[in-house]
C-alpha cells in the first residue's frame, strides 16, 4: 500500500479503523463522537514547533509543555449558541508536544477531524513525522460499560 503518511506498519489495521465511520442514525452533516488520539515521533522538536507556530489556524495555548489548539471560525448556522458571538472560534483539536522525547500528540473528537488534521500535519511537517500510535474511544460504549 502506497501512502503519503509515514507510519509504523503494525498500525495498518488502526488506520483502516480510522476510515470506518458508522453514520447510521446520524442527521445529515453530523458524525458520531469518537475521541481519537494520534501519536507521532518527530525528527526535530524545535523545527516542528516553529512550523506549527507559523500556521494561521493553530495557536499556542500553553508554553510549557507546548500545547496548541487547531481552530476555525464557526460555520454559519452552527448549532452552538457561542457561534453567534463575535470573534468566537471552534476548537477542532488539541496538539501537545513533548520536546524532550520528540513526540507530537493530537486529539480530536471525531474520526473525520483526525483525517483532516493528519493530512494537514503531513502537508506542514512532511517526512519529519512518523505515526507511532492511534487510539479510539467511543464515549457511548464507555458509558455503557462495553
Amino acid at each position: 500500500m502506497l501512502s503519503f503518511l509515514n507510519f509504523k506498519k503494525d498500525l495498518h489495521e488502526k488506520l483502516e479503523e480510522l476510515f470506518n465511520i458508522d453514520f447510521s442514525g446520524m442527521l445529515g452533516g453530523k458524525e458520531p463522537m469518537c475521541f481519537t488520539r494520534a501519536t507521532f515521533e518527530v525528527k526535530d522538536s524545535k523545527l516542528t514547533r516553529k512550523k506549527l507556530e507559523q500556521l494561521p489556524d493553530v495557536d499556542l495555548a500553553e508554553e510549557n509543555p507546548p500545547h496548541y489548539v487547531w481552530f476555525r471560525p464557526y460555520p454559519k448556522g452552527h448549532w452552538n449558541p457561542a457561534s453567534t458571538l463575535p470573534g468566537t472560534v471552534q476548537i477542532l483539536a488539541h496538539i501537545d508536544m513533548n520536546p524532550d522525547k520528540n513526540i507530537l500528540k493530537m486529539e480530536t473528537k471525531t474520526k473525520s477531524w483526525m483525517h483532516g488534521l493528519i493530512n494537514y500535519m503531513v502537508k506542514t511537517l512532511g517526512s519529519e513525522i512518523l505515526l507511532v500510535g492511534l487510539e479510539f474511544e467511543d464515549p457511548l460504549k464507555t458509558l455503557r460499560g462495553k
